[in-house]
């Protein structure tokens, strides 16, 4: 059985087709279809049904062969569109092409590794919106995505992360929200949207922003003024909302 599934990802990453042809007391068929060389070779979605285009695409970007079958089959699991890659350039290629709703980062990966694949898809401004999860073994470098896991990992967290992240079913009234950290934001303090809601005063927001902080910060328009132009130069690949002031 697990040798099947390994067949069956080695052929769709070539955008091919495997299929099975039984016939009760001769025996079963396995027929195995592969595009020809010199043939197309935009980066396939993969799709089992006319709604694919609808389901959200996740991106899975891991260099160990056995974590992305894992993952690829897990998240197929769950109805979603599942497109692999080996290391980070490979990564910023397929994530170009698909525009994908969510990647999965490592970060330990030969060639362009994790942490610069990101600041690569934050710096372009077509990628920089996607969420990326970060899937590694490190856990210094937790705070490079818009939230972490790390390895080994529980395989319902990652579920219920993967799901916050693309705002999908009930997980979606549970995240935080740009009005909730304005409306209970105290006087005098800044807010950062970042997995959760945290409203810090000025010198936690610089501490914040040296660290590289990501997602949302919110900046009341009356503390804007006085902020030097040097920090707010430094919120790179970040959004900000600066409010009126009353």
């Amino acid at each position: 059985g697990l040798g099947l599934a390994i067949c069956r990802q080695i052929v769709e990453h070539y955008n091919g087709s495997i299929r099975v042809e039984s016939e009760v007391g001769r025996g079963s068929e396995f027929i195995v279809e592969l595009p020809v060389a010199g043939g197309d070779a935009r980066i396939p979605i993969p799709s089992d049904d006319d709604d694919a285009g609808k389901r959200p695409l996740i991106l899975v970007v891991d260099d160990d062969p056995g974590l992305r079958s894992y993952l690829s089959q897990l998240f197929r699991s769950q109805s979603y569109g599942v497109v692999a890659a080996r290391n980070g350039a490979e990564g910023l290629t397929k994530a170009a092409a698909i525009k994908p709703d969510l990647i999965t980062m490592d970060i330990l990966m030969p060639g362009m590794d994790g942490r610069e694949a990101v600041e690569r898809l934050r710096a372009d401004k077509t990628l920089a919106r996607i969420p990326i999860l970060v899937v590694s073994i490190l856990q210094d470098e937790h705070d490079l995505g818009d939230a972490a896991l790390g390895k080994p990992f529980d395989r319902d967290r990652l579920l219920e992360t993967v799901k916050s992240l693309l705002g999908d079913g009930a997980d979606k009234t549970r995240r935080p929200s740009l009005e909730t950290a304005v409306s209970d934001m105290p006087e005098d303090a800044f807010a950062i949207c970042e997995g959760g809601v945290s409203h810090v005063g000025e010198a936690e927001l610089r501490r914040r922003i040296s660290r590289g902080t990501r997602g949302t910060v919110v900046i009341p328009g009356s503390k804007a003024k006085d902020l030097p132009p040097s920090l707010l130069s430094a919120l790179r690949g970040v959004h900000v909302l600066i409010l009126p002031e009353a």
